[in-house]
Formats: C-alpha cells, structure tokens, sequence
C-alpha cells in the first residue's frame, strides 16, 4: 500500500508540473508598462517649486497654476507663471508671464509672450515690460531681442533688445534707446 501511494503521488506531482508547464507556454508574461516615447507625459496643476542655496535662504521660487511636460522634447509648459530671482543681496525680482516653456536642465526658461519684471527700489518700484524672454535661472540673467520698456520713479525708457542681471540688479536696453526723466 505504501508503494501505491508512493507511485499515486508521483503522477499527481508530474501532473501538475506537466500542467504548470503548457499554461506558461499558452499564457504570455505580463509586460512592464512603457513609459510613452512622445507627446505628454504628465500634468500638473497648483505648482510652487522653491529651490534654496546652500546657505538656506531662497534663490528662486516658480509658481504656475498649471503644467505639462512633453516628449521627446523633455520641455516643461507652464501656464500662469510667476518667478520670483532672489538676489543674494537686494530685494528680489519678480517675474510674470501668462506661459513660459522650461528645458529639461531645469535652468532655461523661455517667457514667449508678454512678461512683466518688477523690483522695489528705494524710491518705488521699476517696472520692465518685454517679450520673447530668456532667463537662465542659475545665473540669474535674462536676454530679449524684444521690444522693452523700463518705468521707475521719475524714469522712463524704451529700445529694443535687452540684457538683465538680475544678481546685479542691472538692466541694460540694447538698441534704438530712448529715455526721460523727470525731478
């Protein structure tokens, strides 16, 4: 009798390691999901990113009421948007723009439309209007070949093209400069 269950629990075990066999060959392995190769890959609404120097005070703080990033481009498109450059000395600046498109270094922002740069001053505040603005966050400058506007108190100018340092608190229109000032 032992011998019999012996031999009966032999063929069970080879029945099912038999069965086991043919459904991993009729059932195909579960594939790991692909991450997608173009268009969107996610989105974002609410955004705030502070990113902070090694001696914990700010060096810039982006705010967008909404994002998506895209492939193969790698480029982040941010709506509504608001980047404030902290200076290490000086007060910051402030700028804001309806859409801004980040590279994937996390550095370049590109401000296509209408963007407005504002800085207290002692006296008030400067106001720069332009368009067509690259800014490179990690060096806190920024470049247009634009049209630009700069008004503070008893100050106004216009030309076209500019470069600002905003470490610096620089603002330098390029071409075709007119300006004003009043006492």
């Amino acid at each position: 009798m032992n011998a019999q269950r012996l031999w009966y629990g032999l063929v069970v075990l080879a029945t099912v390691a038999m069965t086991a066999w043919l459904l991993g060959q009729l059932i195909p392995p579960l594939s790991k999901p692909h991450p997608p190769t173009s268009g969107v890959d996610y989105r974002a609404s609410g955004i705030t990113l502070t990113q902070m120097r090694s001696d914990g005070k700010p060096h810039y703080r982006l705010q967008a009421a909404s994002l998506t990033h895209t492939l193969p481009d790698d480029v982040t498109h941010l709506q509504n948007v608001t980047l404030t450059v902290y200076p290490q000395n000086g007060t910051p600046v402030v700028l804001t723009t309806p859409r801004a498109d980040m590279q994937a270094d996390g550095e370049h922002v590109h401000m296509p439309e209408r963007v407005v740069v504002t800085r207290a001053t002692g006296g008030g505040e400067l106001r720069l209007v332009t368009s067509d603005l690259y800014v490179n966050i990690r060096t806190q400058t920024a470049t247009s070949q634009a049209h630009s506007t700069i008004d503070a108190p008893g100050y106004h100018a216009e030309g076209l093209g500019l470069h600002a340092d905003f470490a610096d608190h620089v603002f330098e229109l390029l071409r075709k400069v007119r300006s004003t000032y009043q006492r």
